[in-house]
């Protein structure tokens, strides 16, 4: 698998142009994935350093699965392959 990023050389000076994250209406791309060694470990990196959760691990339905948001607010989840093993039963 192949992530591509880039960059819109221009918009940097554009004043009206504007990204729209997918999340909300009207929605399109949702998210990218990042796995980790160690959720916890990133839990608390993410912590300490003021990174913005959408869903913590603990919290909602679907747990040991995080939700974070990058600084243009995109969403990013993280996982622990380990921990995916049950997800679903």
């Amino acid at each position: 698998m192949i992530l591509e990023l880039t960059h819109n050389w221009g918009t940097e000076s554009d004043p009206d142009f504007k990204y729209h994250d997918g999340n909300a209406q009207p929605q399109g791309f949702g998210h990218i994935c990042f796995s980790v060694p160690d959720l916890d470990a990133a839990t608390a990196w993410f912590d300490d350093n003021q990174v913005t959760f959408v869903k913590r691990p603990d919290q909602g339905k679907m747990k040991d699965v995080a939700f974070i948001k990058d600084p243009d607010g995109y969403w990013i989840e993280i996982v622990e392959p380990a921990r995916l093993k049950a997800l679903g039963r």
